[in-house]
């Protein structure tokens, strides 16, 4: 009996070092192990990336596709596609950020929107969490689904606010809020990050489920490219 109770009090005062421990970590160390864990010293090697999947409004009951193409060292193009219903292309060619799209035409972006835009065109930002947040603050620890997270507040590189969520196991980024510039002001976005699987050292979630003004997308990456030859000419402001 006296060696089961010695069992069970080292137990519990071997998961109170571990909580201190945890606790004591601060908001960049947290972002330093998930930035390490997620593959960013690869990534930062790299080139192009282009992403391609599917995208599902579920409520909707609407699916089309999208497309993401980047190229270091800060240009861009998303494309989206639904049919009878949107046809969408973003870009940023590293001066110019422009929209075309089937509901507002071509137009070329400003303020906010650009910045935003401009921001998620700079590679390094995916793989350098101090390029893309200032001031990270641990605000303590929440859940995720069934998962433990840490919960980060910040604000984004572009001024806006922003909160993290972070496996306190794997270091994942399980969940992101943040303010979204739209031509119709800032929405709140809520985005789950699932299912993350290792293309060339690099962690990526495949499945991407975004909430904001009461809708649900689900985004589905089918592939993933690096260090494909991109032309210049396809992040630049279409003509017409």
């Amino acid at each position: 009996m006296k060696r089961r109770t010695f069992t069970v009090v080292g137990l519990a005062i071997g998961l109170l070092t571990t909580t201190v421990v945890a606790q004591r970590m601060s908001a960049e160390q947290i972002l330093d192990r998930a930035e390490s864990v997620s593959g960013a010293a690869k990534a930062r090697t790299l080139k192009t990336v282009v992403l391609k999947g599917t995208i599902q409004m579920t409520a909707q009951n609407l699916k089309g596709t999208m497309e993401l193409y980047f190229k270091a060292p800060n240009k861009v193009l998303i494309k989206q596609s639904i049919p009878n219903a949107l046809e969408q292309a973003s870009g940023f060619d590293g001066k110019v950020g422009w929209e075309k799209s089937n509901l507002t035409g071509i137009r070329e972006l400003k303020g906010q929107e650009l910045e935003q835009l401009k921001s998620s065109a700079d590679l390094n930002n995916f793989s350098n969490w101090r390029k893309q947040y200032r001031n990270p603050k641990l605000r303590g620890t929440d859940k995720v689904g069934t998962a433990s997270v840490y919960v980060i507040d910040a604000t984004t590189a572009y001024g806006t606010k922003a909160t993290l969520y972070i496996d306190t196991k794997s270091f994942r980024l399980l969940r992101s809020d943040s303010e979204v510039a739209t031509p119709q002001g800032s929405v709140q976005v809520s985005s789950l990050m699932e299912d993350y699987r290792k293309v060339d050292g690099i962690l990526y979630p495949s499945r991407i489920r975004q909430s904001l003004a009461g809708m649900e997308m689900i985004v589905q990456v089918q592939q993933i490219r690096h260090n494909v030859p991109l032309s210049d000419s396809i992040f630049r402001k279409p003509r017409q």
